[in-house]
C-alpha cells in the first residue's frame, strides 16, 4: 500500500464513476495506490499499462494515451498530480475513490 495520506476532497460520485470507468485509468489508479511509494515515472507507468490493459499494444501507445487523455483526466479530478516537466505522477487518492475501487475489485 502506498505511503501517501489520502486526501478527503469531495468528488461528485458521477464524476468519479465517469473518470474511473475507463480500464486504463483504473489500471493507472490501482497501480499507484498499491505501490510502496506514492509516485511513478511516465515510462514506468506506460510499461505497466501496456502489460495490463488488453487494448494497449505498445509502450508508445500507452505513453501517448496517458499523456494526452488519462493522466489529465485523473489530475483534473485531483486523484493524481502529474508534473509534465519531470514526467512524474504522484498518487493523491480520495476516500471516495478508495471505497469505489474496493467495491469494484
Amino acid at each position: 500500500m502506498t505511503l501517501c495520506n489520502h486526501t478527503t476532497h469531495d468528488i461528485p460520485v458521477d464524476a468519479l464513476l465517469k473518470v474511473l470507468a475507463d480500464p486504463c485509468r483504473r489500471t493507472v489508479f490501482s497501480y499507484l495506490r498499491t505501490k510502496d511509494t506514492d509516485s511513478a515515472t511516465l515510462d514506468e507507468l506506460a510499461g505497466y499499462v501496456q502489460n495490463n490493459v488488453e487494448a494497449i499494444t505498445s509502450h508508445h501507445q500507452a505513453q501517448i494515451g496517458l499523456v494526452h487523455q488519462h493522466l489529465p483526466a485523473l489530475a483534473d479530478h485531483r486523484l493524481i498530480e502529474y508534473d509534465t516537466r519531470s514526467q512524474t505522477i504522484r498518487y493523491r487518492g480520495s476516500t471516495a475513490s478508495e471505497a469505489l475501487l474496493k467495491v469494484t475489485a
